[in-house]
C-alpha cells in the first residue's frame, strides 16, 4: 500500500485500540481480580452494538427492508455510534458498493483478494471517490448528515462515557476502560467482519453460485444472524437473513417484535414461492452440469427427466401462487363457498407441490452421486 492511500483516521484508530488492548489486557487479568459483572456489561454491550449495526445500518439504512419508528431510529443511531463502525452514510456507501459490484474490483471488501483483506486490511485503504448519488436517500436525512459530520467526536464521547458509566458502577475504572471499552470494540469489529470474511468463503450457497456468499449456520451465530449470507445476496430487499425458522437470526426477531410494538412498519420479504423457485433452478443448473460429465449416461433422456419435473414444479408452484391471491381476495370478500373451493385447491396443489419434491431430491440425489468418466 503506497503512503497516500493510507487511511489515517480509520487505520491508526484501528492499530492503537488493538495494541493498547494487547497491552491492558494481560495487565489487567495479571494484577487485578476480574469484575464478573462487567464481563456481563462487555457482552450485553456487544450484543446490542452488533444488532444495531445489523439491524440498523445493514437492513434498514443500507437495503430499506421495513420503516423504522423516528424513535427507534434514533436509538439506533446512539447504539450504532458506540459500535465504532463508522457513520451511517459511510457504512452503507461501502456496503451498496459491495453489493452493486460484488466480487470485483469495485467492490470495497472483495474476498477476491483474500480473506484478510475482507477481514481488516479494506479499511485501511483510503476511499479513492465519493459517488453522492449511492446514499443521496440518506443525505436528505439531517439526523444522518449530522452524525456523519460530527462522527468522530460522537463517537468518542459515547465510548468514553460508556467507560465512565461503567467504571462508577463496578468501582473498577481500569476494568471498564479494558473490558467494556477495548475488549468490546474488538469482539464487536472482529464479529461483524466475519460477515465480509467467512461468510464469503466457508458455507453453502444453495439460492445463487453468482456470487460468493454463502450460507453457514456457524457463521450465523458469529455474526447476529447474518451468516445465511447467501440467502442475503440474492434476495437484498428481504428484512430476513435466516428465511426459516430454525435459521439463527436475532435481526428478524427484533424487527418483527419492533413492529409488532408499532415501531416498525413495512416489512419487505420474498414471497415462499419465490424462493422455492429460485432453489429449484439452482437445483437443475447443478444437476445439468453433473450430467453434462458423465459420458456414459444417455444424457438426453436424464436432461429430458430433469426438465419435466422442473416445469411439473414449477407450474404447480405458480397455481399456488395465483391460488393463494385468489383465496385472499375471496376471504376478504366473505364468499365463503367460493373461498373454501379454493381452500381445497390449494390443499391439492401443496400435496403435488411436496410429491414433486420428493421426486426432485430423489432424483437430485441420483444424479449426484454419479461421477465423471475417467479419461
Amino acid at each position: 500500500m503506497r503512503f497516500e492511500d493510507f487511511n489515517w483516521e480509520s487505520g491508526v484508530f484501528l492499530i492503537v485500540y488493538h495494541a493498547a488492548l494487547l497491552v491492558l489486557l494481560p495487565l489487567y487479568v495479571a494484577t487485578q481480580s476480574i469484575s464478573w459483572g462487567l464481563v456481563a456489561s462487555m457482552l450485553v454491550l456487544v450484543y446490542a452494538c452488533g444488532m444495531s449495526i445489523t439491524a440498523g445500518y445493514h437492513r434498514f439504512y443500507s437495503h430499506r427492508t421495513y420503516n423504522l419508528h423516528p424513535v427507534a431510529e434514533f436509538a439506533v443511531l446512539g447504539v450504532g455510534t458506540l459500535a465504532t463502525e463508522g457513520s451511517v452514510i459511510d457504512w452503507v456507501y461501502d456496503h451498496r458498493m459491495h453489493h452493486k459490484y460484488v466480487d470485483t474490483d469495485k467492490d470495497p471488501y472483495s474476498i477476491k483478494k483474500g480473506f484478510w483483506h475482507a477481514h481488516v486490511l479494506w479499511i485501511l485503504h483510503r476511499r479513492k471517490e465519493f459517488h453522492q448519488h449511492v446514499v443521496q436517500d440518506l443525505l436528505k436525512n439531517q439526523w444522518l448528515v449530522f452524525q456523519h459530520k460530527y462522527f468522530l467526536f460522537l463517537m468518542l464521547a459515547a465510548n468514553a462515557g460508556v467507560v465512565v458509566v461503567f467504571g462508577w458502577l463496578f468501582q473498577d475504572f481500569f476494568g471498564a476502560l479494558v473490558l467494556t471499552g477495548l475488549s468490546r470494540v474488538f469482539l464487536l469489529h472482529h464479529l461483524t467482519w466475519f460477515i465480509n470474511s467467512l461468510a464469503h468463503m466457508w458455507g453453502s450457497r444453495p439460492f445463487s453460485r453468482e456470487h460468493s456468499a454463502v450460507n453457514n449456520w456457524l457463521v450465523a451465530w458469529l455474526t447476529f444472524g447474518e451468516g445465511y449470507h447467501n440467502f442475503h445476496h440474492t434476495f437484498e430487499g428481504d428484512y430476513r437473513n435466516g428465511v426459516y425458522w430454525f435459521q439463527y437470526d436475532p435481526g428478524k426477531v427484533l424487527i418483527w417484535t419492533l413492529c409488532k410494538l408499532g415501531l416498525a412498519s413495512g416489512l419487505k420479504s420474498a414471497d415462499h414461492v419465490t424462493i422455492k423457485r429460485r432453489l429449484l433452478e439452482e437445483d437443475r443448473k447443478i444437476l445439468l452440469e453433473r450430467v453434462a460429465v458423465v459420458a456414459y449416461l444417455k444424457r438426453d433422456l436424464v436432461e429430458q427427466e430433469i426438465n419435466v419435473l422442473f416445469e411439473r414444479l414449477n407450474s404447480e408452484l405458480r397455481r399456488w401462487s395465483v391460488l393463494a391471491q385468489e383465496y385472499g381476495r375471496l376471504k376478504q370478500s366473505k364468499a365463503r363457498a367460493e373461498y373454501e373451493a379454493v381452500r381445497m385447491q390449494i390443499i391439492e396443489t401443496k400435496q403435488n407441490i411436496r410429491e414433486g419434491f420428493r421426486q426432485w431430491g430423489r432424483l437430485y440425489s441420483s444424479v449426484l452421486v454419479l461421477k465423471p468418466q475417467l479419461t
